[in-house]
Formats: C-alpha cells, structure tokens, sequence
C-alpha cells in the first residue's frame, strides 16, 4: 500500500501528479503551515510564448495552516478564466479541458485548502486517475517532519511511502524502517511536450500540458517514460513558431 503526501497546491505540475499517480492513497497535507510566494497558491502557465505567474490572491498570518488561508478578494475566479482564455484558447484542448474545470471556478470555497484539493480532484476525474484520498487535518496524527509523516502512512494502512527527492534533507530513513514502513525517494524529470512557447519551457502548471494534449497528458504522468516529442520534432517546432 503505497502512500504519498503532499500540500495541497494550486493548478500543480505534472510531478505533482505523478506521485499522486504511483501511490494507492494520497493524503493532502491540508493543515500544514502557509508558505509565501509557494506554489499553494499560484502556479506557472504560457501567455504569448512567456511564462507568468496565475496566481490566488490571499490573506493569511504567519504560521497560519493552508485550511485557514483565506482570498483576498472575490474576482481572481473571473480573472483567471479570462486569462486562461487569452493564452490557451488556441490549443486543441481548451474547450474540453475547461469544461471539465468549470465548477471549480464557480464554486465558493471557505479558504485555500478547499480550492486546491477541488482543483487536484478535477484534474484527476478528466485523467481517469482514481486514488483514495484523505485530509491530514481529519487524521489527528501528531509530530512534525519525517515524525508525521510516518503517522499519516501508518493512519490509512500504508507500508510504502512515496516520497520527492527535497525530502531527504529532513528525512531519516531509520524511522521508517523502524515502523515498518518502506521509504522510496522518486525523482521526476519533465518529459518535453509540444506547447505555445520555444524553447520548451518545464515545470508548468499541468494546466499547459492539459490544454494542449488532452487526456494524452497521462503520458506525462511517470517516473520513467518515453518522451512524447524526439528532439528533431521540438526543433521542428521550434523553427516553424519563429
């Protein structure tokens, strides 16, 4: 039973999802503390072949948890849309992909945590990709760092935990073992896609990889995995987009 743990973040990238992918149960680390300038709260899209921060505004104090960041305003839902719209209405898969996406911008959310699960389990019903998950906040298990992450695997029945190489310079590997937990550190390397910019930019918000490859963006979603484009068709794009 593989774990895997992370803070709820908004519009992630692909290695995001693919932890998510490789685990059998994800908990969102929902009452974790807020970060400033994170990706809890804004992510990297393409607008007119430059990259640009879509960002949620919020309002929050320090050591306040992700669960209690509340929106500084009313409109971003609207401004984002409409952004998204100006960069990607050309992709293949706009139409779909927003369509697909359109509670999550209607809806009303009590504060951050609400927002990004929502946002994560939209993405993951258009993807087919079905987990179980949880809340941190729900399971009550105390401890800090490496502490409670061994408490949240051992909470819902998990003998793996699945876990990002930034971990190991907190981590200690004995307590693990020590609980009967089995610690694997995956490294995600961004596999090149055709997209709106040259050269190809990594690490977007999958929003960029959904717009413009569909459910095809499920390729994306490995530790080890062919590329999509051989270098001589991302050198082809790039000659036909100057």
């Amino acid at each position: 039973m593989k774990v895997a743990i992370h803070q709820p973040s908004y519009a992630a990238w692909c290695g995001y999802f693919a932890k998510i992918r490789a685990a059998d149960r994800f908990i969102f680390l929902d009452d974790a503390q807020m970060c400033k300038n994170n990706v809890i709260n804004r992510n990297k899209i393409i607008v007119q072949s430059q990259t640009k921060w879509l960002t949620v505004p919020v309002s929050f104090s320090l050591g306040d948890p992700i669960l209690d960041v509340a929106f500084a305003d009313s409109t971003w839902q609207q401004r984002h849309r409409a952004l998204l719209t100006t960069a990607y209405a050309q992709c293949p898969y706009f139409a779909e992909v927003m369509d697909q996406l359109g509670d999550v911008y209607r809806q009303v959310y009590m504060n951050l945590a609400d927002l990004n699960i929502e946002m994560t389990l939209a993405i993951l019903r258009y993807l087919g990709i079905q987990r179980d998950w949880h809340r941190s906040s729900d399971l009550a298990c105390p401890g800090i760092n490496d502490d409670r992450l061994v408490a949240l695997v051992g909470a819902v029945g998990g003998d793996t935990y699945l876990s990002g190489p930034g971990g190991m310079r907190y981590q200690e590997p004995v307590k693990f073992s020590a609980a009967g937990i089995r610690l694997v550190v995956k490294t995600y390397t961004q596999i090149p896609y055709r997209q709106l910019a040259v050269p190809f930019q990594p690490n977007m918000s999958i929003l960029d990889a959904l717009f413009n490859l569909g459910r095809q963006t499920l390729d994306l979603l490995r530790y080890e995995a062919q590329a999509l484009l051989s270098q001589q068709e991302l050198a082809t794009d790039e000659l036909a987009m100057r």
